[in-house]
């Protein structure tokens, strides 16, 4: 019976931090933490204030803009 040749430690790929430890502080090295951080600080704009209907339509209209801007165009339904 033939031994196979022995084969290399396998090394384990723990995350984009591996060999970086020592370079970071890993209880301050949350991205869920720091996204939430930002959420909590991100100025609301545009919220919803409006009391009546004019308002609404004022307030819809600028939404639109803005979620235009941030995401681009979108193209004409072609069915309804």
């Amino acid at each position: 019976m033939r031994k196979s040749p022995a084969m290399p430690a396998e090394n384990h790929y723990t995350g984009a931090l591996d060999g970086l430890e020592s370079r970071i502080d890993p209880a301050t090295f949350d991205p869920v933490l720091f996204s939430r951080k930002l959420y909590e600080s991100a100025p609301l704009k545009m919220t919803f204030r409006a009391q009546n209907r004019k308002q609404a339509e004022v307030w819809q209209k600028q939404l639109r803009a803005k979620v235009t801007e941030l995401v681009g165009d979108f193209p004409p339904p072609t069915a309804y």
